[in-house]
């Protein structure tokens, strides 16, 4: 039995039902969980067998998907507006000698990417603070009334400088903005700005090629350019013209997927 998601979550939140983009995004990314049971359902909240818990509060829609003890995991964090939105996603990964900590922040108007924040910060296992810091911030991010991508950086990153002056082992960051048509990549505090074409596909494709201390952990690069890939597909989309078929005599309107 399959339960359709995002319709749940379109009865919770008036606003996802007339945006195309949202939808889209929200069916891609628990495309794998359809197939999940519900395992509890209120007015406001659901959660699946599959470990993902879904909530919406007010205009925010919250996909939990960290584990409840160790922390580990990712979540995502939609805000939206009548004809813009925020798409917000924090990863939390620990390995056998670092924490790895991926964020980003997308801005959308219409159906358009505006502006991006992403990065990933990498801290050694002996850095036995690090580790509090990461659980204070995930286990708050629902009360605190910011993006995930700027909750990482204000309450991991610099706070954890600010206190006790520890920076990153390795880190890397890419910033753009159509206003400023331009693309800001931070690599271990080498900066390099190039001009904004609009090709969101190059610019993250650069971003995860650039290899920090062997780590090759894709998962947030490829969230982010499966975004890109439903928000070219909706670019390109034209409603093909309506085809009619006999069927025993009777006109039959055809649609062609």
């Amino acid at each position: 039995m399959k339960t359709d998601l995002v319709q749940l979550i379109k009865d919770r939140c008036n606003l996802v039902e007339n945006n195309i983009v949202v939808s889209k995004i929200l069916k891609s990314y628990l495309k794998d969980s359809y197939t999940s049971k519900i395992i509890e359902c209120n007015e406001y909240s659901f959660d699946l067998s599959n470990g993902i818990s879904i909530r919406i509060v007010n205009n925010d829609i919250f996909i939990e998907n960290s584990d409840s003890k160790s922390l580990l995991g990712e979540d995502m964090r939609l805000t939206i507006n009548n004809n813009s939105f925020i798409l917000s996603y924090i990863n939390n990964i620990r390995t056998n000698d670092k924490y790895i900590i991926q964020s980003f922040r997308l801005y959308f108007i219409n159906k358009e990417i505006v502006s991006a924040d992403i990065g990933e910060y990498q801290y050694g296992l002996d850095v036995k603070a690090i580790k509090e810091y990461i659980d204070n911030t995930i286990l708050n991010l629902q009360f605190i009334h910011s993006d995930y991508y700027k909750q990482l950086k204000l309450y991991i990153v610099n706070d954890i400088y600010e206190n006790m002056r520890i920076l990153p082992d390795n880190y890397k960051e890419l910033a753009f903005d159509v206003t400023s048509n331009k693309a800001l990549f931070n690599v271990n505090d080498s900066s390099e700005e190039e001009e904004y074409t609009g090709n969101v596909f190059d610019l993250i494709y650069q971003f995860g090629n650039i290899s920090l201390d062997n780590s090759n952990n894709t998962q947030m690069v490829n969230i982010i350019l499966q975004i890109n890939n439903l928000l070219e597909k909706e670019k390109d989309y034209t409603p093909k013209e309506r085809q009619y078929i006999l069927l025993n005599n009777r006109k039959i309107k055809r649609d062609d997927n």
